[in-house]
């Protein structure tokens, strides 16, 4: 029985080690190289909410489509991202520290008393998810207001 469950436990080993390497023969052949398929850059989410009394915005990028919605009972516009942009945005992100963005307050409150629309900002990397603390729409911290303002950006101007 010992005899058997190593012959397993041996057979089950190999196939996880084959199917990692599988994987990085195909990040190979993509446009991505193997660093950025294991920091997740081929696997980009970004979500910018914002919203409040009546007014309500979502933007979602992902995989070089940009998704807009103006207005809750709105239905979302879904464009195509140019590789200018994507590149531009995946090199913000790329020279971000991600997990210090996480911890930073937003330069104002407003937002908690109804004095702007209240902005969420969402960041998934792979399996890797980060979450910017609530801020201002139009006032977020100055050191991930690039990369917000470029999510805008691309929302407003792409095809």
């Amino acid at each position: 029985m010992k005899t058997f469950t190593i012959i397993l436990f041996t057979i089950f080993l190999n196939a996880c080690g084959g199917s990692k390497t599988a994987a990085s023969e195909q990040g190979k052949l993509t446009n991505y190289n193997v660093e950025e398929r294991e920091m997740g850059y081929e696997n980009v989410n970004i979500k910018y909410i914002t919203h409040a009394r009546g007014n309500f915005q979502k933007i979602i990028l992902d995989n070089k489509s940009v998704s807009m919605q103006k207005g809750y009972e709105s239905k979302p516009l879904t464009k195509t991202c140019s590789d200018k942009d994507w590149k531009a945005l995946i090199a913000l992100l790329k020279s971000s520290n991600l997990k210090e963005l996480t911890q930073l307050e937003a330069p104002s409150k407003a937002h908690r008393y109804d004095g702007a629309a209240m902005a969420n900002f969402t960041i998934t990397l792979g399996r890797s998810v980060y979450d910017l603390k609530p801020f201002d729409a139009g006032n977020p911290h100055e050191k991930y207001a690039n990369l917000v303002n470029k999510v805008i950006k691309i929302a407003e101007t792409s095809n």
